[in-house]
């Protein structure tokens, strides 16, 4: 899992060339904290109010497979 904060996380959320099994975390304009993560099945962003929020709520959520050929 690679974690990306502040700015190079807002240039890939921006590009939307996320990586799979990654984890990102940067301030919105509005000075919300915006997080994203992406693991194998899912993509999901949201909001939260501090930057340590963020990245928690994103790593609780990140849900990587075993290996590849792993089902769920």
């Amino acid at each position: 899992m690679e974690i990306y904060l502040r700015d190079q996380a807002k240039r890939l959320f921006y590009s939307r060339d996320i990586p799979s099994n990654s984890i990102g975390v940067f301030q919105s304009h509005v000075g919300e904290w915006l997080y994203w993560f992406c693991d194998d099945w899912v993509y999901d962003t949201g909001f939260a109010d501090t930057e340590a929020e963020a990245l928690q709520i994103a790593k609780k959520n990140f849900k990587p497979l075993k290996n590849k050929y792993d089902i769920i």
